[in-house]
């Protein structure tokens, strides 16, 4: 006749564990499972895996023979209490979570439901979170959706985006992040294998408080950046790319400046041929005040340009209001064959009672290894 066998399995102390899983679930994690495998079809009944901060079910089914599966679960996490015992990247809290996988086993899909009250990762506390994905086409070319919702802040923390990965590029559309003081938006095409890409990632920054918030740094500024790759119509080869940004009131530890803008036109991003240009203005630089500072770049990586200027004064005596002048300017080009080759153009600099000015170019060359 046809076998029929069933499992009842009961373990108090269950030991071995991978570490991370043994730190969520806290001690003392027990296992029930009831199960009853019939011809090809296994039944699982109930599966309860249970800790003193964690509480996982499962039931479903598995047919071997056809190599189909449908399996849900629920899940509930808390390591909101005292005395818990946790990873120290994971966040403290609660956790509850549902979901379901079902298919074949080279092609299945899945849905995970994810709810917290409230989160807190380093000083930054989540309230409210609500994050739902959906997935089909696993495991070798997922498609699907990630939403996430949520307060932070007392400001909304949303993420919301699609994704396809064929086997070759993944695909990322209508990609949105808001986080406090934080709005970016992607859609980006990505090949791992030939390192191509293109689309769009635009960001608009009003304040930095969810980097002070997770890093314990004091950061502030504001600005906004885009960023453009990709194929155009022209018959060149090469993935061209532009970047624009600019910031003000930036700062971060001992850095800063009350104005930065960058751009950069690039022909190709393998060879990083193009243009690039980098000005900024009050930058603090230990005892000295950088007034402003532009640096312009063209050519390529193995080939390149190089301007720097910058203007500003120096503190000589800490009781003098007045400082120094502190100035440099200089001209530099950048040849890779087999050597580095570095030459000096021009350089003019001034600091303190030390003034520098280079009579006739001068160059300098050396292999990788010094």
């Amino acid at each position: 006749g046809d076998l029929t066998a069933r499992l009842n399995m009961a373990v108090s102390r269950l030991k071995g564990l991978p570490p991370e899983v043994a730190a969520i679930a806290g001690p003392e994690v027990t296992l029930n499972a009831h199960a009853e495998m019939k011809k090809d079809r296994l039944t699982l009944e109930t599966v309860e895996m249970k800790g003193s901060q964690t509480r996982l079910t499962a039931h479903g089914w598995v047919n071997l023979e056809k190599s189909v599966f449908d399996v849900a679960y629920r899940m509930t996490l808390n390591h909101s209490g005292d005395g818990i015992s946790k990873p120290a990247t994971l966040p403290v809290g609660d956790v509850k979570s549902q979901g379901k996988i079902s298919g074949k086993f080279d092609d299945f899909a899945a849905y995970v439901d994810l709810n917290s009250q409230k989160l807190r990762l380093k000083d930054l506390e989540i309230k409210g979170l609500k994050a739902q994905l959906k997935a089909k086409g696993l495991p070798l070319k997922p498609s699907g959706t990630i939403n996430i919702d949520a307060s932070a802040m007392d400001q909304p923390l949303q993420v919301n985006s699609d994704f396809a990965w064929n086997g070759k590029t993944l695909k990322i559309g209508d990609g949105r992040i808001k986080v406090p003081g934080v709005d970016l938006s992607a859609s980006l095409d990505l090949t791992p294998g030939t390192e191509d890409f293109s689309g769009r990632v635009k960001g608009q920054i009003t304040s930095l408080e969810v980097v002070q918030a997770l890093t314990g740094v004091e950061a502030k500024g504001s600005g906004s950046f885009q960023i453009e790759a990709g194929k155009t119509t022209t018959t060149r080869d090469g993935v061209p790319l532009t970047l624009r940004a600019y910031f003000e009131g930036l700062k971060y530890m001992d850095y800063g400046a009350s104005t930065l803008k960058v751009s950069a036109k690039v022909d190709d991003i393998k060879t990083m041929r193009g243009q690039a240009s980098l000005t900024a203005a009050d930058m603090p630089l230990g005892s000295s005040h950088i007034e402003t500072l532009t640096l312009e770049a063209t050519g390529a990586l193995s080939e390149a340009k190089i301007t720097l200027e910058t203007k500003g004064v120096t503190q000589t005596e800490s009781d003098t209001t007045s400082g120094a002048p502190l100035f440099l300017r200089t001209k530099i080009n950048v040849k890779r064959t087999d050597l580095w080759q570095l030459r000096l153009d021009t350089l003019k600099a001034g600091y303190e009672n030390l003034k520098v000015n280079l009579q006739k170019p001068a160059t300098l060359a050396y292999g990788d290894d010094g």
